[in-house]
């Protein structure tokens, strides 16, 4: 059991401390800004839709991560003012200048009998509107992003995971099963780190002020220590 307990604490660490680490998610933040407008041009019919696959195999089986990467660093050069922008903003990012900046981040840990779904904020378009509604007026109109990026730890009996744990027990040599109020009492059933990211840090004050004027002061975590 203790082995098992290492083991995931372990892989949640890596969760909070990369995965989910605040650069990494705003590369992805950017990347789901960029990716569609960037396949229509790898990858894009006439029409201005996306080209069917299966119509295209040649195309699309010459479409890679080398080729994708090739060509979009030639696009800052283009004389197409439109494609020459989109070219410098995948060079920007391709050389980890990301454009969204982490604000604030906030973690809540679920344990066994709590809801995740009842916290404010898993829902990330509510809590936006709603710190807008806290800052100051002349700032409800910046650029702002909410990202939410959640872990399970271990199955809970009221998910479809539950009673799909054993344990085999060493002294009677029969497995057990490994019952929620028994399985990992110390750990979370999962957490979820909440970041609200802006384009620069000129705001970072009143977006602490706003969220905390929501859920109240809590302990931030900028940093991953």
């Amino acid at each position: 059991m203790p082995t098992l307990v290492n083991f995931i604490e372990t892989r949640a660490n890596l969760f909070r401390t990369i995965y989910f680490h605040r650069t990494v998610r705003a590369i992805d933040l950017a990347l789901e800004e960029m990716f569609g407008p960037t396949m229509l041009r790898l990858f894009g019919g006439s029409d201005g839709q996306p080209m069917n696959p299966l119509e295209h195999l040649d195309e699309y089986r010459r479409l890679t991560e080398s080729t994708f990467l090739v060509d979009v660093q030639r696009w800052s050069r283009s004389s197409d003012p439109e494609l020459k922008s989109f070219g410098e903003q995948w060079d920007a990012l391709l050389a980890r200048n990301v454009t969204w900046k982490m604000a604030v981040e906030r973690t809540f840990n679920f344990h066994a009998g709590q809801a995740e779904r009842t916290s404010i904020f898993s829902e990330p378009d509510l809590v936006e509107k709603r710190i807008r509604a806290h800052l100051p007026a002349d700032l409800r109109e910046i650029e702002l992003k909410i990202d939410v990026a959640r872990h399970y730890h271990r199955p809970s009996g009221r998910l479809l995971a539950g009673g799909q744990s054993f344990l085999l027990d060493s002294a009677g040599g029969t497995p057990r099963e490994l019952h929620d109020d028994e399985l990992f009492q110390a750990l979370p059933t999962s957490f979820s780190i909440f970041q609200v990211y802006s384009k620069d840090h000129r705001h970072d004050a009143a977006l602490h002020a706003a969220v905390n004027s929501i859920l109240g002061a809590v302990a931030d975590s900028k940093t991953n220590m």
